[in-house]
C-alpha cells in the first residue's frame, strides 16, 4: 500500500522555519540506503503546539534509534526557542512511553481512551548533557 499523494508532500515538503525532520537511513554496503526511522515536529498552523512523533523500522528497534531521535528533535527546539511539544502516544507503545518516562525532560502527561498525551516543558532546565542511551 502507498500513502496519498497529500500525506507523502506534506512529509517530504518541511518549513525549517517552524517544523523539523530528522531522518537515519541505513548505508551500509548499498548504494541505495534505507530509510530506517523518521523522526519530526509539525507546528499546529491554528496556532496550537506543535507536535513531536518519531518512527522506527521494526528490525531496527531496540537501537536506541528512538531515544536519538528524541533528544536530538529536543535539542534543536530548545535552541530554536520552542517552550513545549506535545506527543499523542499509545498506552500500548511500550517503547516510545519508556524513552519519554526516562528522559529526563519535564512534562506533565495524561491519559484518556488508551491515549497518553505528552506535555513537555523546553523551558525547564534541561538535564545534565549525557550520552544517547537506549
Amino acid at each position: 500500500k502507498s500513502m496519498p499523494q497529500k500525506i507523502l508532500q506534506k512529509t517530504a515538503d518541511v518549513d525549517y522555519s517552524k517544523d523539523m525532520a530528522i531522518v537515519v537511513q541505513d548505508c551500509h554496503d548499498d548504494p541505495h540506503h534505507e530509510l530506517v526511522a523518521l523522526g519530526q515536529w509539525v507546528s499546529d498552523p491554528r496556532g496550537g503546539l506543535s507536535e513531536l512523533a518519531f518512527q522506527v523500522r521494526d528490525d531496527w528497534q531496540g537501537e536506541g534509534l528512538g531515544t536519538f531521535l528524541f533528544r536530538r528533535l529536543i535539542d534543536i527546539a530548545r535552541e530554536q526557542g520552542i517552550q513545549h511539544l506535545k506527543a499523542d502516544v499509545l498506552s500500548d507503545n511500550k517503547g516510545m512511553n519508556v524513552i519519554f518516562e526516562r528522559s529526563g525532560v519535564k512534562c506533565r502527561k495524561r491519559s484518556d481512551f488508551g491515549v497518553i498525551t505528552y506535555l513537555f516543558d523546553l523551558d525547564a532546565t534541561p538535564p545534565e548533557p549525557q550520552q544517547y542511551k537506549k
